[in-house]
Parts: structure tokens; sequence; C-alpha cells
């Protein structure tokens, strides 16, 4: 959204301006302005823009842009929400489009709060995070004040508000079920607007939406999500009384059978399928029920970072349940259920074991080794988990993760299984031990040894790490602990891990 409000300052109003635009359920704030201004003396607002291809910057032509225009009103017990305007655009060849909205259109007297909401759609495609903010869009303001005898006369001026919006588009990577939530999303739009810019092209916005919505759909659910997407676009403006979004699931997930759902996946208010909650709850039974059923193993809670598949939310269970305290400790399953609910998972063969975050991309089998689950950290290498993947934008990976438990937890007893955990990995004959991440540049060898930790260092050599591997700067381990043992001359840590790596044959 683009939004902007008013309110009374001084006989004149003060406008802020904030921005938020979305598309296909992502939302961002990414900047934010304050002018002087009186509302009479706005004439219009141009939003006008680029979508281009976020891989190749190739501009996309038949984007459909979709705004509204909507204010909010704020009374002693509730708030009530206006629709002001509502226009679309396409983006012709080079990707541009532009839409204007003339003041009388858009501002009201006694509205508190007034914003723009604005949708970018192509089919097959979404926004994503770039280096811009996080939606890859790039926003700028440019005002344009012209003078006149007329409005001088009374004290004002012509205001012209031009907003440019670059937005970058990818091909989408949610499954169909997903993808058609998103895309419920996008149709729902205020109902009633007050004014309409040209109809056909709100059509088009709404008609491409639902054509792919139907090229989407295959199972029973997925054609009713479809036709209700379809009965939207015949109706825009409006909204829908079935909202996907809010299906209950309880009594099914519990008591049903297979023939009675509507959908194994849908999601509840906290974003999570049935088979995500049977996993929180310990319940091996139901999660083998869903699974041969055909719910899916691998779906996320998007936007989260943490705890957001299945297999992310039984590891963090058993983290959960041994460090709580207090009377509810006694209500949460035991370990050995939720290590029967990631057994029942690791059996399904449509179980990505690598499942990532969405946001920071970390692994089922990184956030294990995290909390020292020494057992988790087994079935998953077994299962397949690749050890060598990095999350973070490069910052770590398994093995980075792994010896900072055994370094910062396992010695004073916050992860007792931080060393098994580190060995059952180590065992591994995929890993490859000299890998560097982007946090520190580091090998793991290098970086314990930069830190003196010398079991570590014994337990990477062991299994078969290079002492001689260099890290980002081009430094071997012993180029490393010789410059740290120099700073640290009263430490005998250094001095100990100094001689282990001089001595370790063919060291360097």
């Amino acid at each position: 959204m683009i939004g902007f409000w008013a309110k009374p300052f001084g006989g004149r109003r003060r406008l802020g301006w904030a921005i938020m635009l979305a598309t296909v359920g992502w939302f961002s704030c990414a900047n934010a302005q304050t002018i002087d201004l009186d509302v009479h003396d706005v004439a219009y607002i141009e939003i006008s823009g680029i979508v281009s291809d976020g891989r190749d910057a190739a501009p996309i032509a038949g984007a459909k842009v979709l705004a509204q225009w909507q204010a909010t009103t704020y009374g002693y017990h509730a708030s009530n929400r206006h629709c002001l305007r509502i226009a679309a655009a396409q983006t012709d060849e080079q990707g541009r489009f532009s839409l204007v909205a003339p003041a009388d259109a858009i501002f009201r007297e006694g509205l508190a709060q007034q914003y723009i909401d604005l949708r970018i759609y192509k089919a097959g495609f979404e926004e994503r995070a770039s280096a811009n903010d996080a939606l890859g869009r790039v926003i700028r303001f440019d005002d344009h004040k012209i003078f006149s005898t007329a409005l001088l006369r009374h004290g004002g001026m012509l205001t012209q508000r031009r907003i440019a919006v670059d937005s970058h588009l990818f091909p989408a990577t949610n499954d169909a079920s997903d993808r058609l939530r998103g895309l419920h999303s996008a149709m729902l739009v205020t109902q009633d607007c007050e004014t309409h810019a040209e109809t056909a092209s709100i059509d088009r916005y709404a008609a491409a939406l639902a054509a792919e919505a139907s090229s989407l759909a295959t199972t029973d659910f997925e054609r009713r999500a479809a036709a209700e997407i379809k009965t939207m676009a015949d109706t825009l403006p409006g909204q829908t009384p079935w909202d996907l979004r809010r299906m209950p699931w309880v009594i099914f997930a519990v008591n049903g059978d297979r023939a009675s759902l509507p959908d194994l996946d849908v999601r509840d208010r906290d974003d999570m399928t049935p088979l995500m909650q049977a996993a929180k709850e310990g319940d091996a039974e139901r999660v083998a029920q869903l699974l041969d059923w055909g719910a899916n193993p691998n779906r996320t809670r998007n936007g989260r970072d943490q705890a957001d598949s299945s297999l992310a939310i039984a590891i963090e269970m058993i983290e959960t349940r041994d460090v709580m305290k207090g009377p509810g400790y006694r209500l949460l399953p035991s370990r050995e259920r939720y290590i029967a609910v990631i057994e029942a998972l690791l059996r399904n063969p449509a179980t990505n074991p690598d499942v990532r975050e969405p946001v920071l991309g970390y692994t089922p089998l990184m956030r294990a080794l995290f909390w020292g689950e020494d057992v988790v950290v087994d079935l998953l290498l077994k299962a397949g988990a690749d050890p060598n993947l990095m999350a973070y934008a490069g910052a770590a990976n398994a093995l980075s993760i792994a010896t900072s438990g055994v370094r910062d937890g396992n010695f004073v007893g916050i992860r007792p299984g931080a060393s098994n955990a580190l060995r059952r990995l180590l065992a591994s004959k995929r890993l490859d031990l000299d890998s560097i991440t982007a946090r520190d540049g580091q090998t793991a060898l290098s970086s314990a040894a930069e830190l003196a930790y010398v079991d570590v260092v014994r337990e990477l050599l062991e299994a078969g790490a290079n002492p001689n591997a260099p890290n980002a700067a081009g430094q071997t381990t012993l180029a490393v602990i010789r410059a740290n043992a120099a700073l640290n001359p009263t430490h005998p840590e250094y001095a100990r891990t100094l001689q282990f790596v001089q001595q370790w044959p063919g060291a360097h």
C-alpha cells in the first residue's frame, strides 16, 4: 500500500506519506516522508513505473496493476474503511505502466487516514526480496508545484505528485494450493468504491487472476477455489463470504475421514496446516494418517523464519519441552513421541529432509545441530539430508552451526548433545569439511583454531579436515592460530592449539 494521512494542523493539513506496497500476500514498509500543503491544492497523483524480470532485468509486458485509493474514519467503538477510487493498468512492451487519480477523487474532508493499495500481477510470477527492499521495489517521490494567479490570490498553489515504482518479478515457486490462496488474496478488494477508472482495465486484472486459477486447479478443493475466484472476478469490485484462509480444519483433523476433507493443507489463523499441528502435538499416528491421505509434508509457514515446517516444528518442540519450566511442562508429550513424529515424516517418500525456512534458508538438519539433537541429526542424515547447504546468504552451514554449538554450549552444559551431534555430522561421507562461510570467511577448522578450541580442532582433523585448506583471506589454519597466539600470549589454550596443529601430519 502507498499510504497518506491528514489531520488538522494550524488551519492547514499536514500530509504524511508512507509506503506499503502489496502483491499476492507480500507486504513491506519501504519509505516515508512528510510535507506541508493544502489538500485543496493537490491537482492529481500519478503512479507510474516499470515491471521487469528480477533475473535479467528484461521488461515484463502484460503485467496487471491494480490500485485502490482508500480511507479510514475512526469512531468511538470502531473504524470504517472507505474505497475512494479503483483503477487498473497494464504494462506495455517496455514494461511501463501509469495510473492517475484526480484530486477530488482521492481526497475527502474529515477522513483520518488515506492510502493506496497497489498490486502488481503477472501469471506465473511473484515479487521477491532484492537488494533494494523486502519486495524488490524501488519507490521515488517527485513533487511539482505550479503557481497561478488565481491560486496565489487564495494563498495556494497547484501541486502535482508523482510516485515512480520499479518492480521486479521472479518465477513463482509456490505449489498450486498455495498459489491459489495468493490469487484469492490478490482478488480481495474493498466493496463499493466511490469512483472507478476505465472498467476494461479492472476487468482485465480480474480475468487474468481467474484464468491462472482455473489452469492450476486439479483437485476438488482447488477447483472450488478457482470457481470462487472466478465468481469474485465476475463481480469485481466485491468481497467473498468464503475465505480460504479461515476455513475450519480442527474437526476433520481430529475426527474426520479422508472423504470429508475439503483441503488437506488448509491453514488456520497461525498459518498452520493440520500436519503441522499434529507435529506440534507429538501425534505420530495422526501425522502418518494425514501423510497417507496426501497431506504435503513440505509446506512452510509464509513469512516465518523459525519452526515453519512440520519437521522444524517437531524438532523445536523437543527443545521446548526440555527447557520449559513450571506446570505446563507435564502437559507436553515426551521426547520419544516427537522423535516418532520425525520418523513418520522422514519415512514418507514425499518429505524433503532439506525443506528450507523461507526467510533465512535454514534446514531441519541445521536446526537439529543448533539444539544438539544428536538422534535427530542421525535420522536426517540417514534420510538423505544434504550437510553442505548454506543458509543466511552463505553465512552459515551445518558444520559451522555444529562446531559453534560445541564451542559455545556443550562445555557449559547448555546443549549436552552438541558433541555427539557434531560427531554424527563428521561421520557423513558427503560432508565438505573445508567449506568456507561468508560470516567470517573461515573454514570450520580455522574458525575453531582462531578461538583456540583445541578439542573441536582435534575432532575436525581426525575426521579428515585439511589443515592447509585456505580461508577466504588465503590463510591456512596454522597461520590463523599463530597470529592469534601472538595476540594472546597469556592464554595457554592458544599455545596448546598451536602446538597441536604444528604437530599434525602434513600441516605446513
